[in-house]
């Protein structure tokens, strides 16, 4: 399974809306994605509210049930993330 994150140290400079155009995960504490999604109509894509300490887990769930590749927004500063 392919994974790709926005990270960045800046809020406000697009990882939210590259995520949703592309997007599975929303590791934002904001939820922006989320939001997003609950205003739409449709079953896809699917956005997943996780908190950063859990994205592992939760990668390893998502490559078992057969996802193929996911997109995760950050909040600003998400370093621990990136290691």
């Amino acid at each position: 399974m392919k994974t790709i994150a926005f990270l960045a140290q800046k809020g406000g400079c697009g990882k939210t809306t590259l995520a949703i155009h592309l997007a599975v995960g929303d590791t934002d504490e904001q939820g922006s994605a989320c939001i997003w999604k609950a205003a739409r109509e449709a079953d896809r894509p699917l956005v997943v509210p996780v908190h950063g300490a859990k994205l592992s887990e939760f990668l390893d769930v998502a490559r078992d049930d057969g996802v193929t590749i996911t997109m995760v927004d950050t909040s600003p500063r998400a370093s621990a993330l990136a290691g």
